[in-house]
């Protein structure tokens, strides 16, 4: 009985220390992979691509640059990882530029947007254990 006492009061402390790690765990801050297609006009001397992105329309605060792979298809696909660091669910603008080797930039692709989320699922709620005695 004394064993039984002692498993009931041990499995309490872990629920309840469970339970205050859940409730101060900072917000949830995750990555998603975003896949993007265009076609790009034949254009001499192609060098790659800049992907342009902010949390408002044309108003770009990031950018990545990537290479252009010698596909000569036509049409063309880039994923992409972005990153929440604060774990909320927003809303991105993106749009895209071609580049040369000179380092000439074409203008702004049409722009796209996409909400990202990344917020934690809701805490579990009413974790029950029950111990039987063989």
């Amino acid at each position: 009985m004394k064993a039984l006492k002692a498993k009931h009061i041990i499995i309490k402390v872990l629920f309840a220390s469970l339970l205050c790690l859940l409730l101060i765990a900072p917000g949830f801050s995750g990555t998603k992979t975003l896949t993007f297609y265009w076609e790009q006009p034949s254009t001499p001397d192609l060098k790659g691509w800049t992907l342009y992105w902010g949390t408002s329309s044309r108003n770009y605060t990031d950018s990545t640059s990537f290479d252009w792979d010698g596909n000569p298809e036509g049409t063309y696909t880039k994923d992409f990882v972005l990153t929440s660091p604060d774990g909320q669910t927003r809303t991105y603008f993106f749009a895209l530029t071609a580049r040369d080797s000179f380092g000439n930039e074409s203008g702004f692709s049409n722009e796209v947007n996409a909400t990202v989320d990344f917020e934690a699922p809701g805490v579990p709620l009413n974790l029950r254990v029950t111990i039987k005695v063989n």
